[in-house]
């Protein structure tokens, strides 16, 4: 998604926690791992995307692994 764009070389790992509602509208975001407010931001934008809709909702928790 080119959020760790411009940080240091390395590797980077962030775990999203996504709840999504019936409709498959993202309710709540929490994104750990990460410090830089600029990658936080972006991962929680990334997130807060249109999930496919599902009756009870749904959470998610989604690693991201990056190294460069």
């Amino acid at each position: 998604v080119g959020c760790f764009t411009g940080q240091p070389a390395g590797e980077y790992v962030a775990t999203l926690a996504v709840a999504v509602t019936p409709t498959g509208t993202a309710s709540r975001v929490e994104v750990d791992g990460v410090t830089d407010a600029g990658v936080k931001a972006c991962l929680v934008k990334v997130a807060e995307r249109k999930w496919p809709a599902s009756a009870g909702g749904r959470k998610l928790r989604i690693e991201v692994r990056v190294k460069g």
